[in-house]
């Protein structure tokens, strides 16, 4: 397991059914230190989408994209805070949009775990944001992800069953992350 090999602080945080399993792989992987000092940089996001600190993010994450441990270890830095419920939801915004930046600019190993994964945070994400402007960003970069094809387009729809029906929320909470 990938929390658990990756970093103590990390595995220590995170339940068994948060970390997830990945295949080896001969790229780089992120040592402790690594992975503490991207937690800390996401946690300096705040709630303000500032483009330097999320190009700082993105620019990290483009040395791990041709591996498989490294891409999920930058991936579940970004994903255990936008998925906790305890997180305000002012700071899933900066996240997504980091996500959001990783896709369109690293590439690689992100686009199938994201695309694997997406579809079971963004309804759950979608229920954490007041309806309104938050909202509205969510969709917005859902919608960007189909302009720039960088997911199937059933995957796509599945991502975004919160936008287009009533039961994205019911079907996340029926088979939670």
């Amino acid at each position: 397991y990938l929390g658990l090999s990756l970093c103590s602080f990390t595995a220590q945080k995170m339940s068994k059914e948060d970390v997830i399993e990945v295949d080896d792989d001969d790229g780089e992987i992120m040592d402790d230190i690594q992975v503490k000092e991207y937690i800390e940089l996401v946690d300096k996001l705040g709630t303000s989408a500032i483009k330097l600190n999320v190009n700082s993010l993105s620019t990290i994450a483009e040395d791990y994209a041709d591996s498989k441990r490294g891409a999920d270890a930058i991936y579940q830095c970004l994903r255990k805070p936008l998925v906790d419920a305890a997180v305000s939801p002012a700071r899933k915004i900066p996240i997504l949009m980091a996500i959001d930046s990783i896709l369109k600019n690293c590439k690689g190993e992100y686009i199938p775990r994201i695309e694997q994964d997406a579809k079971l945070w963004m309804p759950l994400l979608y229920g954490m944001l007041a309806p309104g402007t938050a909202r509205n960003t969510l969709e917005r970069v859902w919608k960007i992800w189909r302009d720039v094809g960088i997911f199937s387009e059933s995957s796509w729809k599945e991502m975004g069953s919160c936008f287009l029906t009533n039961s994205g929320l019911a079907k996340f909470q029926a088979d939670p992350v």
